[in-house]
């Protein structure tokens, strides 16, 4: 039911979703070629705000929230052209850049 409601309030195609801790804030990216769109949606007062997509080269097809007690929190992407992004969050600015085969790709260490 959430995805039918995100799909719903986007208009578009919602592939992955991800949600931090809290419950207050969804990620999500759409399936638009040739690139995704990576949305953040606050639940709590359903402000939708739009990323800048040139900032989003490849589309993203997993995302998983990192939550480790030895390392700051952040957000893994999982990218068709055989990388694994982990992103700063809130920011989302670039920590890591793994290659990897993504489609086996659930955990990481």
């Amino acid at each position: 039911m959430e995805s039918f409601v995100l799909e719903c309030i986007l208009c578009c195609q919602v592939n992955e979703i991800a949600w931090n801790t809290t419950g207050e804030i969804f990620f999500l990216t759409t399936g638009n070629a040739p690139k995704d769109n990576l949305f953040p949606f606050y639940v709590l007062d359903l402000n939708q705000e739009k990323l800048d997509p040139d900032s989003l080269q490849v589309i993203f097809h997993k995302l998983y929230f990192t939550w480790l007690k030895t390392t700051p929190q952040g957000l893994t992407c999982m990218a068709n052209v055989g990388t694994l992004e982990v992103l700063d969050y809130p920011s989302l600015r670039v920590l890591h850049t793994l290659m990897a085969h993504t489609a086996g790709c659930l955990t990481k260490e």
